[in-house]
């Protein structure tokens, strides 16, 4: 399926991203939050894969040797291991109370984390696709349906930014 964008919001979005990966990179968090709870509320979910595109670009761009298939494109699990265990898992949800002013973890917390986890499993291979696409346009398609589901969605902008950050250290 083909998502396209009128010329106007295409550049508005690629200088988003481009704001947004200069963000990552430099440990700017809240920059790159407002950034793309902006791009997202304004440009809605084909915006949102665009957007997303423009990040797998800049990965494919700046990734080192080491960390690309055989065939060249980035390998997103060299970029991004997958090996949560409970205690990374525990950790996770006991950062996101801190940051959130919430108490110990709870079971629902450490659930919820769980689940996330389970999403960033699901969208592995369309973020993967979207490395590997020639174009621009193949990646926003391969992304796309990652940005049906608010934990799809932060899974694949978690997998892009954490991949983007090993291909470009600051």
């Amino acid at each position: 399926m083909a998502v396209s964008l009128r010329r106007p919001d295409r550049d508005a979005i690629r200088a988003a991203a481009s704001l947004y990966g200069s963000a990552i990179v430099f440990g700017d968090l809240p920059l790159a939050l407002a950034v793309i709870s902006h791009t997202n509320q304004v440009h809605r979910r084909i915006g949102t894969s665009h957007f997303l595109a423009h990040l797998a670009q800049d990965i494919r761009e700046a990734a080192p040797a080491h960390l690309r298939c055989k065939d060249g494109h980035p390998d997103l699990a060299a970029l991004v291991p997958t090996d949560p265990d409970a205690l990374r898992t525990l950790h996770s949800a006991s950062e996101a109370n801190r940051l959130f002013g919430r108490g110990p973890v709870t079971a629902a917390d450490l659930a919820a984390t769980e689940q996330q986890i389970l999403a960033t499993e699901q969208v592995r291979p369309a973020v993967q696709m979207a490395l590997a696409a020639a174009s621009h346009q193949e990646a926003a398609s391969a992304i796309h349906p990652a940005t049906s589901d608010p934990r799809t969605l932060s899974a694949a902008v978690a997998l892009l930014s954490n991949a983007l950050t090993a291909a470009r250290p600051n």
